[in-house]
């Protein structure tokens, strides 16, 4: 016989329609609180019963602020009645204790409890599916071991708290990208988290470990009395405080007033600290703090600009937002980048972590359009911090915010526009792409901005860009031989001309033709042929050619020298046997050289030695490059008066600039592959040249410049002193299959120094000896600094 089977008591069952209505009107409570969910659900409430006759599938979202509510407001029931909630919001409520009822909502991703007293966090609400959790302004003194299983957190707001130290379970969160640690308790660096291989943004201010950093050395700020300020409208209104607008000495400033409360990012005192330091720095992209009034801090007021991007928002989490129709030029891409990276650096190198490096931080001018003369600026300095550069906490900081940066540039490669069948904007977004690549490279490897490789531009064609690629390829391989021909007439010559002693009649037409073509070249005038500087744009792939310098920046200089009736003198090395690279750097300036307003060409003028005028064939080509003597008065002219007989058969063209490689047929013989040398350690010629006609001196070195050919005839060989007797670059030389007209295909990299000013000339040698040091050692830096990105790490610069 079975037993009988038990049933519920009337006192269970009376009690469990209790707890049930208990738990129903905790909800209705909770719902009635969120002015949406009780809109949207009123009409399911059964008042004769108080319960619900409706699920709640619809409700993702629950906001209860202020409401007065703590840990016991939560019903048990609420995963069950809300399934598919995803976010909920408690800021300033009364929770003391973190719930773990909120663990059993298995599709919520974000948790809010700002500014609550909570000291205790239940195990069981630290889950998986968590993304974002916000526990600022609380009283947390340590976190339960059970937060590393949110393995799926990216974003970890905690500032505010009175941690001690972080679980070694953390080590767990490897898509943890945002933590905020501010304005705790913290004594040593939280290494747990700073090796953490994806975070990216990280606030530890107001910590006794980052207070005892000492900040960096900066000029004191200007104590301005109240009285001196005509206070003026809000600007605007944030958690730290309040911006208004002012009157100073005339001129219109911002003053920024902070007030006490704990922000997300840290405290606003620690904030007006950091703000003192870096508006003191020298960098254009920083804004520059005029001085300190009572404790406000008195800014330069920026007038017309705004962000590049806004803040994430509940989907993208840790990602910034941009808007769907927003794109932005690749010049201004390209400036946003360089300007951003350069602020970094600076700070950087000053032990100033910025912590929020986001575009929403990035002021451009409104349109997201910048002037010659404009820059963007980096603000919102809310979670930066001091660190300590020579600890490994300070140099995993720095590795942090290298993540950040790569993530902006990435970014703004999204949003860069870029132009059917532009040149320019490719080239601006491969630079990026290559920028981006390279900066989670170094901190893949523990680098921080100290550590980045300089990046390097890839020429693009505008000219042949409708060619298929492997057709560029072969027909610029063909023009780049018969360049190096060119350089072999005077040989070719003796060889074409042999066939005159055979009896046929054939041989003697070829000879006659030759000698004819040969006699045709010595007697025309040389003359500039800007179209036949775009040839070189078919070497670019097969030489792989890059440059240092941005385009822009170069015109600009360029250009403004050009207004303000300066001049410059471009001067290259080595000059190689066969200087293929002359022709790369003549179709660069051609290419970019151009004000495509105007049509005016910024383009200079070239010098040969004047033996190439005795070259048949060779002497044209230079002429079309305009390359003229490179003696000093006729070069002197050229610079002074624009007198250049080659240049100023086109149309009268005047050029102002000089391009030329100085080391001549010294450098030649220099020339082999794998050797770097340069020959200009006693010479003062291009020197007193450019003192003399009042220059900007731009050093310049080739990588590759040198590897086209083999050399058999170096050095100090009484070979080679001959040559040099004579002013010619005779030597034997071969490239592919032992052939001297198969030039071999290195990369070729050309780097642009910074200039030497040699205006003002005083007339005195101490002053050529001054200025041919600065040269020589701008080369010497720029050799440095290239090597590794160019392909040659490990390679030895000689100067003789």
């Amino acid at each position: 016989m079975e037993p009988p089977m038990s049933t519920p008591s009337r006192e269970n069952r009376e009690k469990q329609d209790c707890d049930d209505a208990a738990s129903s009107k905790k909800l209705l409570t909770l719902l009635s609180f969120d002015q949406e969910a009780s809109r949207m659900f009123q009409r399911f409430m059964s008042p004769s019963r108080g319960s619900l006759s409706a699920g709640f599938d619809n409700i993702i979202k629950l906001d209860l602020p202020s409401c007065n509510l703590c840990e016991t407001d939560l019903p048990d029931t609420l995963p069950g009645a809300l399934p598919n909630l995803e976010r909920i919001f408690f800021f300033k409520n009364n929770f003391k204790v973190y719930p773990g009822v909120l663990g059993r909502c298995v599709k919520l991703k974000m948790v809010s409890f700002k500014s609550n007293q909570i000291h205790t966090i239940e195990e069981a609400g630290m889950v998986e599916q968590l993304e974002w959790l916000i526990l600022t302004d609380n009283k947390l003194e340590q976190l339960p071991d059970s937060i590393g299983e949110c393995v799926n957190m990216r974003k970890l707001m905690l500032s505010g708290n009175a941690l001690t130290y972080l679980p070694q379970t953390m080590k767990k969160l490897d898509k943890l990208e945002l933590i905020r640690l501010a304005c705790n308790n913290l004594t040593s660096p939280p290494m747990v988290v700073l090796r953490l291989p994806n975070l990216k943004w990280i606030a530890l201010g107001s910590n006794p470990f980052t207070d005892s950093v000492v900040p960096p050395k900066v000029p004191q700020p200007l104590e301005i009395e109240s009285s001196e300020l005509e206070i003026g409208k809000i600007l605007g209104s944030g958690a730290s405080g309040t911006t208004v607008g002012a009157k100073w000495n005339g001129k219109s400033v911002a003053v920024k007033q902070y007030k006490g409360s704990i922000t997300s990012d840290g405290s606003p005192s620690h904030e007006l600290a950091v703000n003192l330091c870096v508006g003191m720095l020298d960098c254009p992209s920083l804004v520059k703090v005029e001085g300190v009034c009572s404790g406000d801090l008195v800014m330069g007021l920026l007038s017309g600009y705004s962000t590049i991007g806004d803040p994430p928002n509940f989907d993208t989490c840790t990602r910034d937002v941009y808007d769907g129709g927003r794109k932005v030029g690749a010049d201004q891409a390209e400036r946003m980048v360089n300007e951003v990276g350069e602020c970094m650096r600076i700070l950087h190198e000053k032990g100033i972590s910025h912590g929020d490096l986001y575009g929403h931080n990035i002021l451009v001018k409104k349109g997201l359009g910048l002037g010659e003369d404009e820059v963007c600026y980096v603000s919102d300095f809310g979670a930066a911090f001091f660190y300590d550069k020579e600890k490994e906490w300070g140099r995993l900081v720095e590795k942090i915010e290298l993540r950040a940066f790569q993530v902006f540039v990435e970014e703004i490669k999204n949003i860069t526009e870029v132009r059917e069948r532009d040149y320019y904007d490719r080239m601006i977004v491969e630079y990026m792409e290559d920028y981006a690549k390279s900066l989670g490279e170094v901190a893949e490897n523990g680098g921080g901005f100290d550590s980045v490789s300089p990046r390097l531009y890839s020429a693009k064609t505008d000219m042949f860009r409708s060619w298929p690629r492997l057709v560029r390829i072969c027909v610029g391989y063909l023009t780049a031989v018969l360049f190096t021909l060119s350089f072999l007439s005077i040989p070719l010559l003796a060889v074409f001309l042999l066939p005159s002693c055979w009896s046929s009649f054939e041989s003697r037409m070829i000879s006659t033709f030759f000698l004819l073509a040969y006699t045709a070249s010595m007697a025309s005038k040389t003359r500039e042929w800007p179209a036949f500087r775009d040839i070189g744009q078919l070497w670019y792939e097969v030489f792989n050619f890059r440059f240092t310098t941005s385009p822009r920046d170069l015109r600009k200089k360029v250009k403004k020298g050009q207004e303000e009736d300066s001049h410059f003198v471009m001067a290259m090395h080595p000059h190689g046997i066969v200087p293929l690279h002359a022709v790369l750097w003549s179709a660069f300036c051609n290419q970019f050289m151009t004000d495509y307003v105007t049509g005016d060409s910024l383009y200079g003028f070239g010098a040969a030695a004047d033996v190439v005028g005795h070259v048949p064939f060779l002497r044209n080509i230079m002429g079309w490059l305009s390359a003229g003597s490179a003696t000093f008065d006729v070069l002197k002219r050229g610079l002074t008066r624009g007198d250049v007989e080659c240049v100023n058969r086109n149309e009268g063209r005047r050029p102002k600039h000089l391009f030329l490689l100085p080391g001549g047929v010294a450098e030649v013989f220099e020339s082999t592959v794998g050797k770097h040398a340069v020959i200009f350690k006693n010479r003062r010629g291009l020197i007193r040249l450019s003192l003399e006609c009042s220059c900007q001196v731009m050093p310049c070195y080739v990588f590759g410049g040198t590897d086209f050919f083999h050399n058999a005839i170096s050095g100090d060989t009484w070979a080679a002193k001959q040559a040099r007797k004579i002013k010619m670059g005779l030597t034997f030389f071969w490239g592919y299959a032992g052939m001297p007209f198969l030039p071999f295909m290195p990369d070729v990299t050309i780097c642009v120094g910074d200039k030497v000013d040699c205006t003002g000339w005083d007339g005195s040698d101490e002053m050529i000896e001054r200025k041919h040091k600065e040269y020589l050692d701008n080369l010497v830096g720029l050799f440095a600094k290239y090597q590794k990105v160019a392909g040659y790490e490990g390679g030895k610069l000689e100067v003789k």
